[in-house]
């Protein structure tokens, strides 16, 4: 592969196919054991490969940098963030300390940090993971690099603050004259920031094109199977051999019955250790759902999702409110002892590698929870073997431990484990955030037929909107802990009345280049701090039509049957003039035709 000056290429495949490796040998930065064998990694006609460790250490950083994806895990946690970015200036540029702090201070207004003088001298627990990964990046460039190499790095951030730090990251690399190397699996960032487009499979380039063409279509069969599960979320299907097979997206629109589970006034404080001030997580939060239907709590980290989600649970105990479910109420830890409840309410954790037993067999996984209730040895067998089957695993596989297999059939593991005890709920907690795109469309297709099979509802907590949007009936939308907008999912997508709710779906990066995304309602900055909330409209630092005098309270509006929002009138006038609709209806007819 070559990269021009001032050119932006995203390096794309799924986890395994090299892209890392790649990207760390053009620094000659291979971890052990593995070694370069062969090649060359040209720089101006400069073979790196066969430079010494003290020449690779005057260009690593300096004029070739890597921003990685974990900027909590990199950021030295003793030293302040102004130290750590001066640290690389000093090292590099060999100027004063003084001189150093000013360059560093730049750095932070120019990567949009606010008050960068005292975020100098803060560290960096004290930062939210979008302020971090600013950091990460205002080192990267704290020497104008010539190249650029971004792994991942946004993969963990909420797609509002990765759509700024992204438009963020193109413009100061392009000021700068540098090159840009996206590694990704989000096929969505490759269409709406790259210029080319490269295929890993199997350690290989198998694609190299302009985006443009690449998104109009692919040569190698690999990449068209990428692009397709990334474009149907759920409606193509790949095995565990690579072997590519059509299959049509199943209906989940299906009817829905009695009225399985209602959350009214729901509050959650969590009191802070040697202070009176609390964490106000969860802010009178009601909703509900009916046996058979999905409802999707949406919004930034720090909303409120997992806290609701973990006192339906019964594993935080809410601070108010009610919870009623199959006509009885919750709340109280010992109310989900009850016999009828028992294994009832189910859950589907976001990294199915941490979530599975290493020392366990899957058919002892999947068992577990029989075991827990009690379940007699024949129909717990039977139970096993069924729920095992249900998500696509052999019996052959049965006696496997999860590190034997790949992280789309580990979460295919967690599933079986949850659907075992035949519950009438599943909390799914961003079920297919950490898998690849093929994985991730063979779950989704996976959970919307046994929600098809069993009738089972399922609370579905993502920040991953294209998925929302494709298996959700309902939606609610949560900011500092409140439900700012819900209904039915169809109509909240065609036309969100909450500025925040049209910036949130404004940020999602939909994977082509022939549909724009429209930035007109970007949401500035991060979510404030749910300990000293704003008074009056919680938005208001935030909102893209925001006033100088903004300050109207918000109220509920009922603008039909299925779709209640909680704002001013001043944004709802507003916001009936912003078209969204066509960003996502122009994507589903190119998918459609495609199809």
């Amino acid at each position: 592969m070559h990269i021009k000056s001032r050119e932006i290429i995203a390096l794309v495949g799924e986890s395994g196919s090299g892209k890392t490796i790649l990207s760390r040998a053009i620094m000659n930065l291979i971890p052990k054991p593995g070694r370069l064998n062969s090649g060359a990694v040209l720089y101006h006609d400069k073979n790196l490969i066969d430079l010494s460790n003290e020449e690779l250490t005057r260009l690593r950083g300096n004029r070739i940098a890597t921003i990685v994806s974990n900027p909590k895990g990199e950021l030295d946690p003793l030293e302040t963030i102004g130290q750590q970015i001066s640290n690389v200036i000093i090292h590099h540029l060999r100027i004063t300390r003084e001189e150093a702090k000013k360059k560093a201070i730049q750095l932070l207004k120019d990567v949009k940090i606010p008050d960068p003088e005292r975020r100098f001298e803060a560290y960096p627990h004290e930062l939210s993971g979008g302020m971090a990964q600013r950091v990460i990046i205002a080192i990267s460039l704290a020497c104008d690099p010539e190249i650029v190499i971004s792994d991942d790095a946004t993969s963990g951030l909420d797609v509002t603050v990765q759509a700024q730090v992204l438009e963020l990251l193109k413009n100061l690399v392009l000021n700068k004259g540098s090159s840009l190397i996206f590694v990704t699996r989000d096929l969505g960032v490759a269409a709406h920031f790259a210029d080319r487009v490269c295929v890993l499979f199997n350690g290989k380039i198998v694609e190299d094109k302009s985006t443009t063409d690449f998104f109009k279509g692919p040569k190698n069969e690999y990449a068209k199977k990428l692009l397709s599960a990334s474009k149907f979320q759920g409606s193509k299907k790949v095995n565990s051999h690579n072997e590519f097979s059509t299959r049509t997206p199943v209906e989940n629109k299906g009817p829905v019955k009695e009225k399985l589970l209602e959350v009214s006034n729901l509050v959650k404080h969590f009191p802070i250790s040697g202070s009176s001030a609390v964490v106000q997580a969860v802010n009178d939060v009601s909703f509900s759902l009916s046996s058979g239907e999905t409802l999707a709590l949406v919004g930034e980290s720090g909303s409120g999702k997992t806290t609701i989600g973990r006192c339906l649970l019964g594993l935080e105990q809410m601070t108010s409110g009610k919870i009623n479910f199959m006509n009885k109420k919750l709340g109280q830890r010992q109310s989900f002892r009850d016999p009828e409840l028992m294994g009832k309410i189910q859950l589907v954790f976001q990294e199915p590698a941490e979530a599975l037993n290493p020392k366990m067999t899957l058919y002892d996984i999947v068992s577990e929870p029989l075991k827990n209730l009690r379940s007699n040895g024949h129909n717990l067998e039977k139970a096993v073997r069924e729920s095992i089957d249900r998500v696509g695993i052999s019996e052959s596989d049965m006696n496997r431990y999860p590190n034997e297999i790949s992280m789309g059939f580990q979460q295919r593991v967690g599933i079986a484990r949850a659907i075992v005890s035949n519950p009438r709920l599943i909390i799914l907690d961003e079920p297919t955030s950490a898998l690849d795109p093929t994985a991730r469309a063979e779950i989704m297709e996976l959970l919307i037929q046994i929600q098809k099979d069993l009738s089972t509802s399922y609370l579905f907590i993502s920040h991953d909107l294209s998925a929302v949007k494709h298996i959700s009936h309902k939606v609610a939308i949560l900011y500092l802990g409140k439900i700012i907008e819900q209904g039915d999912a169809d109509r909240i997508f065609a036309s969100p009345r909450h500025p925040y709710s049209l910036g949130l779906l404004s940020s999602v990066l939909l994977p082509s280049t022939s549909v724009k995304r429209p930035t007109s309602v970007s949401l500035d900055g991060e979510i404030p701090s749910p300990i000293n909330l704003p008074s009056g409209c919680s938005l208001k630092s935030r909102c893209p039509f925001r006033e100088e005098l903004c300050e109207d309270i918000p109220e509920t509006v009922h603008l039909s049957d299925d779709h209640v929002v909680h704002a001013c009138k001043q944004c709802l006038t507003k916001t009936a003039k912003v078209d969204i609709m066509d960003y996502f209806e122009k994507f589903e007819q190119e998918t459609n035709s495609i199809q």
